[in-house]
């Protein structure tokens, strides 16, 4: 099963002067990537969880129209306001749970292309499936390792096993598999703490079973962490 993932998988010491706070703040150029191999003008695509629109913007370069959904409104605000910088009128945001929504009632029209950037479960999947055969879904997820050493796995978090399955299970056929993994070490537990501390991770953990598995690792000698562990898909629903 591992042979047909490729794996990209980065191993180094933190530098607190060269590695991003937040690794998760880019886009995966692996998903950009397959999304560019279905761009044209003459086609429609539904971005799921949008957020603040990072690529919603760059969806809008590709695509003749995209349709936008996320269910917080300050982040659909926030995201309106970027596409009207830059000019993007090819671009409709809809308020909307992405597990509930009917996708192609809030399109109203013929959806080839479905994408996600860290937004994704199986009832999404479900969800997706449900355009019909042709569909196109193109989204990374996060990987169960995300953030290993905290000894919590997020109930969104997929294995190359379960993802594989849950694709099977929903009728897509996979063209392209991939997983992205970024690993920092450091000097001393106090580095790491910095780290969570610039990150955000810190004020985000510290009432969470995560900040206490993640000290735990301290103290038992650990010194890595897991920041950035993803997969990232392209399937054809058959």
């Amino acid at each position: 099963m591992t042979g047909r993932w490729q794996q990209t998988i980065s191993l180094h010491d933190y530098d607190p002067d060269r590695d991003v706070a937040d690794p998760h703040n880019g886009l995966s150029p692996i998903l950009v990537e397959l999304i560019g191999q279905e761009a044209s003008c003459e086609k429609r695509v539904i971005e799921i969880g949008c957020g603040t629109g990072r690529l919603t913007r760059v969806l809008a370069s590709l695509f003749g129209e995209v349709i936008a959904l996320d269910r917080s409104e300050p982040a659909l605000a926030e995201a309106r306001l970027a596409a009207a910088r830059e000019g993007r009128g090819n671009v409709s945001f809809c308020l909307a749970d992405a597990e509930q929504a009917d996708y192609a009632a809030l399109a109203a029209g013929p959806l080839p292309v479905v994408v996600a950037h860290l937004c994704m479960s199986n009832g999404i999947l479900t969800r997706a499936a449900a355009l019909g055969p042709g569909t196109i879904l193109a989204f990374a997820a996060f990987h169960r390792d995300q953030w290993r050493e905290t000894g919590v796995i997020s109930r969104f978090a997929y294995s190359e096993a379960s993802l594989e399955a849950a694709l099977a299970d929903t009728g897509f056929h996979p063209s392209s598999l991939a997983l992205e993994k970024e690993i920092f070490r450091f000097r001393s537990p106090e580095q790491a703490l910095a780290y969570l501390q610039k990150s955000g991770l810190e004020a985000k953990w510290q009432s969470s079973d995560r900040w206490r598995g993640f000290l735990t690792h301290l103290r038992g000698g650990g010194d890595s962490l897991t920041v950035r562990a993803r997969v990232v898909v392209k399937a054809c629903r058959k």
